[in-house]
């Protein structure tokens, strides 16, 4: 007969040696990406702001730069540095303007 310290799972037993508690949870902010606009080809960046994923970044650069969608807009998502570049074609200098 196996007893209940023998079947707990490997993470439960490192959590436990470290005297730390088991959360199934991520914490809200590992769920936060760092959002940064460019505009294709220059190294600094036009916007930088948190956001919660790709359909909150769409919403940011619609907010931000009028007519977005028409500057072809590329999304690069980097889930593992939990980064999200918007990179707009060149002439999107010209949505700063009013």
């Amino acid at each position: 007969m196996k007893t209940q310290k023998q079947t707990t799972t490997t993470k439960r037993r490192n959590a436990l040696a470290t005297y730390q508690g088991v959360s199934n949870e991520t914490p809200s902010l590992g769920k936060d990406f760092a959002l940064e606009i460019r505009v294709r080809g220059k190294s600094d960046y036009l916007h930088e702001e948190l956001c919660h994923g790709l359909e909150d970044a769409i919403r940011i650069g619609e907010k931000w730069f009028r007519a977005f969608q028409a500057r072809n807009p590329w999304f690069v998502q980097d889930s593992k540095r939990k980064r999200i570049f918007i990179l707009l074609d060149p002439e999107t200098e010209s949505l700063l303007r009013l």
